[in-house]
Parts: C-alpha cells; sequence; structure tokens
C-alpha cells in the first residue's frame, strides 16, 4: 500500500494531489475506476481528472474517510480525449495520513457480467415496499419508516429504484435496526465477493453480521462509516481472511445499521459473487402459508395466533392500513375495503385477497 501525508500548511484539495500515468481508453465504452482506501483519522479527498471529456466529469464529488478500509468505485464512459489520467485530490485537511491500495481501471464493455446471487438486490422489480418484505425481512427497526423510492444512485445510472431505512431514535446497539437478506446458497470452500451500494443522509456506521460463524466468514464483519455521498462498499475478505463459504452451504446476510439513533440510509444493489466459479441454485425464498394464519370473509381480514407478535398490513400499493407492536390479542379483526393485502407478522409476510 501507499502512505501519503497532507502538508501541514494545506488548505486545499490540491494541495496533495497524487497522480496516475496517463491510460488509454476507448471512446464510447463503460469503465469502473476503484480503489481502496483510509486515513488515520477522519479524512477527506476526491478525484479529478485532467481534462472533463476524459472519464465523464472532471470534479468528482468529496469523499470521507476513516480508520476503516472502504473500497471506492466509480463508473464512466470514456469520452472523446481517449485517455485520463486520475488525480487523487487529497489536501483539504492538513497532515491527514492516507493510505491508498488497490487502484484499479476496468472495461465494462469487454466483461461479462457475473450473477449476482442476492437475485432481488437492486430493488428494481419490486412493484412497492411490501413486496421488498416478501423477499428480504427487517428483523429489527420499524418496517412503517421504510419506503421505496425513484432511485438517486449517482454511482448507478441503470438504476430506477432504492429502499430507505431509518434507524429507531432510541437505538443504540447495532442491532436496533437490521435488515436482513433472503437465505443464500452457497458451495462450502468457494470465495465471495460483497457489495452494496449505500449512503446515509449523515455520517452513519453499520456492519454485516450472519447467522451464523460456519455461514461465511465468520458471523460479524468490521463497521463501514457512510456518508452523503454514494459508496460502494467492496468485501472481498473480513480480518484478511477471504469471504470463503463454509459448512452451511447457505448464508443470510443482515445489515446491522442501529449504532447511530434516527440515521436515515439508503440502500442498493445488494450483490453477492462467487468469484471460484461453478453454479448453485439461487431461489427465492417462499412464505409458508401456514406460518401466517391469514383469511378474510364477508370484507374481514382475520389474524390469528399473534399474541406477543407484531403486525402490520399493507395495501398493494404499499399504503400501511394496521399497525401493532406484540399485541395482547390473540385474533385480530379487520374490516376492509375489497382488495389484495399483504400482512406481516413479525416480519414474514404473505397475500390475501379481501372480498
Amino acid at each position: 500500500m501507499l502512505k501519503l501525508i497532507t502538508p501541514a500548511a494545506a488548505t486545499n484539495a490540491w494541495d496533495l494531489q497524487l497522480a496516475t500515468p496517463e491510460i488509454t481508453l476507448v471512446e464510447g465504452n463503460e469503465y469502473k475506476f476503484s480503489f481502496d482506501i483510509r486515513s488515520e483519522g477522519d479524512g477527506l479527498f476526491r478525484i479529478s481528472t485532467t481534462d472533463p471529456d476524459q472519464f465523464g466529469s472532471q470534479y468528482r464529488g468529496d469523499v470521507a474517510t476513516s480508520t476503516a478500509w472502504k473500497t471506492v468505485v466509480y463508473t464512466a464512459t470514456a469520452g472523446a480525449a481517449g485517455a485520463v489520467k486520475f488525480n487523487f485530490d487529497m489536501g483539504t485537511i492538513a497532515e491527514m495520513v492516507y493510505y491508498v491500495d488497490n487502484i484499479k481501471l476496468t472495461d465494462l464493455s469487454e466483461e461479462p457480467e457475473p450473477t449476482n446471487l442476492v437475485e432481488d438486490g437492486s430493488f428494481d422489480a419490486f412493484a412497492d415496499k411490501a413486496e421488498v418484505f416478501t423477499v428480504f425481512s427487517l428483523l429489527n427497526g420499524d418496517v412503517a419508516d421504510a419506503e421505496l423510492l425513484a432511485s438517486d444512485n449517482s454511482l448507478d445510472p441503470t438504476s430506477t429504484k432504492m429502499l430507505k431505512l431509518i434507524t429507531p431514535a432510541a437505538a443504540t446497539n447495532a442491532w436496533d435496526l437490521q435488515f436482513a437478506t433472503p437465505e443464500i446458497p452457497l458451495i462450502e470452500g468457494h470465495t465471495y465477493k460483497f457489495s452494496v451500494d449505500i449512503r446515509s443522509e449523515g455520517e452513519g456506521k453499520f456492519r454485516i453480521s450472519t447467522s451464523g460463524a460456519d455461514q461465511l466468514a465468520g458471523q460479524y464483519w468490521p463497521d463501514v462509516v457512510t456518508g452523503t455521498d454514494w459508496t460502494t462498499v467492496e468485501i472481498t475478505e473480513v480480518y484478511g481472511a477471504a469471504l470463503t463459504a463454509g459448512s452451511a452451504g447457505v448464508v443470510k446476510l443482515n445489515f446491522d445499521m442501529g449504532t447511530v439513533a434516527g440515521m436515515v440510509y439508503y440502500i442498493d444493489n445488494i450483490k453477492l459473487i462467487d468469484l471460484t466459479g461453478g453454479t448453485v441454485s439461487v431461489v427465492s425464498p417462499e412464505v409458508k402459508k401456514e406460518e401466517i394464519k391469514a383469511y378474510s370473509f364477508n370484507g374481514i381480514l382475520s389474524i390469528d395466533d399473534v399474541l406477543g407478535k407484531s403486525v402490520q398490513v399493507y395495501s398493494i400499493s404499499g399504503a400501511q392500513v394496521y399497525s401493532a407492536g406484540a399485541g395482547t390479542a390473540n385474533e385480530i379483526n379487520l374490516p376492509l375495503n375489497k382488495g389484495v393485502y399483504i400482512v406481516v407478522v413479525n416480519n414474514s409476510a404473505t397475500k390475501v385477497i379481501v372480498k
């Protein structure tokens, strides 16, 4: 890795500037520029290029760094210049120490798209929030605070939707907001790459955990700091060990996002890629109907066996029509208009038609 120190008198971004050599590009091809970076405190840098016709815009937004390694990824289409020189403008904070590693530029036009094992990780296929939670789960936190929104993901111009999550106001522990993927089949011994696009409305923090230590590279992964700019977090190793599938043969990835109370997060493009190769069957989980005892009769939606359980009901458009946490009754009867409703009990979901 390369260590760089901002001069003591630095005030401008360009007062510390590391530049790559000039790299030949093919006009019109799409490229991915990525690197790993950390600092010995709260740092700040940006990427710039020599000219605006090289690699998208000439000046990229500021990126915050911390003592934890993070992978920063940009994608853009090569311009008319036919070449690019990337500048790491790192002079904003005087006497900050930075470490840089794995600077890469990949021509995506020549690379086949790998299979994402998180089948619906882009959220683009979901019509509304209720559909999201028939596949993904909110193990802790309030489903009512979640939103499926039009995407503003600046890292992916093809993205159409993103998921908004809010940490509870009283949260203190990482698991106080916990968003979980479906269970993903793995091949024991294969190595994997995890990535997600994420931003927050302030300085946030999250980690990935798994349901068991024998699933994928241990149960608790290191903390990752987030900021107001979209960042691609890419993880191929945890505490120096590769993301290797264990004997469980499956993994459920939990986003533990409860450390900073009241923080708003936006996530997109959750991916898990098999770097070893080979195939594994990926099946979206289906909620067993017997787990949720819900039915309708004469315009009444009845939900049984809910004593002590949280219950939410959503219209098919995603509007919440009922919510109760840790109910004291074993049965709920709701008079509703005709239509299709999503019943969520302890974050498992099913559809019910009210006639």
